[in-house]
């Protein structure tokens, strides 16, 4: 692409007006960004449970465990597999949830078991625990607020937006 090809597709995009074909590549990525949406919407009764207050009050006593170093922080490692899972069900078709880096944090924080003698290095054991939930929680509030606020998938993409295209690895 030239300069003014790269221009005229710069202000095409800016004003979300780019003529479906002129660039399959683009018209691809979109259409996964809208599938995207599409489940996100289609689940958002199940993403707005990780809303409710029954779950934010679940959600308070176990990061409040943490800080009073009771292994029922542990109890955290269930509900972000739950929110794994269902943002795994959020991927358009022919698409994973494939990003490394959250993959590496999930799984760096799940699947643990408490023992007595993690009570001498607490923070070493548990903090992998809450990093996994905060940031599977994060990226479910985003689906929540894209899934709520839009009706068709956002261009430019905002950084949140961007993120959430990041865990499938369609940004």
């Amino acid at each position: 692409m030239n300069d003014d090809e790269r221009t005229k597709f710069s202000e095409l995009y800016a004003t979300n007006s780019i003529p479906t074909g002129l660039y399959t590549e683009h018209d691809a990525w979109i259409q996964k960004h809208q599938m995207l949406l599409q489940n996100i919407k289609a689940r958002l009764p199940d993403l707005k449970h990780f809303a409710e207050a029954d779950y934010t009050s679940m959600r308070d006593d176990r990061v409040y465990r943490f800080y009073h170093h009771s292994f029922k922080v542990y109890g955290l490692q269930s509900i972000t597999e739950e929110m794994v899972l269902l943002l795994r069900k959020l991927a358009p078709e022919g698409v994973e949830l494939n990003n490394e880096d959250f993959l590496k944090i999930i799984n760096d924080g799940t699947c643990l078991v408490w023992e007595r003698s993690q009570n001498l290095a607490w923070t070493k054991h548990t903090r992998p625990i809450l990093e996994a939930f905060f940031h599977a929680e994060f990226m479910i509030r985003i689906a929540i607020k894209y899934g709520t606020e839009c009706d068709k998938a956002p261009t430019p993409l905002p950084s949140d937006w961007a993120m959430l295209l990041y865990l499938y690895g369609i940004r």
